[in-house]
């Protein structure tokens, strides 16, 4: 069920499921660029500003590994062919107007892969090279995509998951674009799981759990291994609003572990 520290959980969930985005920086360094990666050395595909976003590989600290991570959120997500169009179409729907964090990430075991971007809180789009994706031959499946701003409802400052559209300029064969979809979560164990079970609330007005729309279900999960993304479908988010959503798993081996956030639901 909903933790009773769900309040608490909020104030850290930058650092807990993000990474560290708001980190202090050299003067002449974006703040969009994560200073705790650290680039691949002797390549020229080594994460770094290129243009509007940092963007390339790193070196993996495995000292650093969380035991559930959220990697992607979407609403639609198209199948594309990185060596036949320019760009991917990231498009988004905000509650406010505070500056909007992007965030790519490979899935694939071994290649770490990473984009940030910073947009302005009036964008709700971004148009994004794909030269990286061809070089690296990251595919739909092999690719984590987030996008999250900051909201304010209580007063105290919350980071909020957007649900993100993104689509090819060129849509391959067999796509279809027009096709109403849950969101799309998905998940990276650190360690492997048994069960993973969701919850979803709406808020009351101040920002705590008022109505479960999911109360600690179980997704199914089975055996889920380390390293092996989890998808997991969100529905039944109807209307407008901020909602609650919790996921908790138990480990294979003992314990158990999970992941809070709050989610936008933008009107139709």
């Amino acid at each position: 069920m909903m933790s009773r520290s769900f309040h608490l959980v909020f104030c850290l969930l930058s650092l807990a499921v993000f990474g560290a985005p708001f980190l202090v920086r050299a003067a002449n360094e974006p703040d969009f660029c994560d200073a705790m990666l650290e680039p691949a050395s002797g390549s020229s595909l080594g994460y770094r500003m290129r243009e509007d976003r940092c963007e390339g590989l790193y070196v993996q600290r495995l000292s650093i590994l969380q035991t559930l991570r959220i990697v992607s959120l979407t609403e639609r997500f198209d199948d594309y062919d990185a060596d036949s169009i320019q760009s991917l179409a990231l498009a988004w729907r905000s509650p406010g107007a505070e500056p909007v964090r992007l965030r790519a990430q490979a899935l694939r075991p071994r290649l770490y892969y990473r984009m940030d971007s910073l947009r302005p809180g009036a964008d709700a789009d971004f148009n994004w090279s794909v030269r990286l994706l061809a070089a690296l031959r990251i595919d739909r499946n092999d690719l984590g995509v987030l996008a999250w701003t900051r909201v304010t409802p209580t007063g105290e400052p919350r980071d909020v998951l957007l649900p993100l559209r993104v689509t090819a300029a060129a849509p391959t064969h067999g796509s279809d674009p027009g096709r109403p979809m849950p969101y799309r979560l998905q998940l990276l164990p650190g360690r492997a799981l048994d069960e993973l079970f969701l919850t979803i609330a709406t808020l009351d007005t101040d920002g705590q759990p008022q109505r479960y729309l999911r109360d600690a279900e179980p997704i199914g999960c089975g055996y889920c291994p380390a390293g092996r993304p989890i998808t997991v479908l969100i529905e039944g988010i109807d209307t407008e609003g901020l909602y609650a959503v919790e996921i908790t798993a138990t480990l294979a081996g003992g314990g158990s572990t999970g992941v809070d956030f709050l989610l936008y639901r933008a009107p139709d």
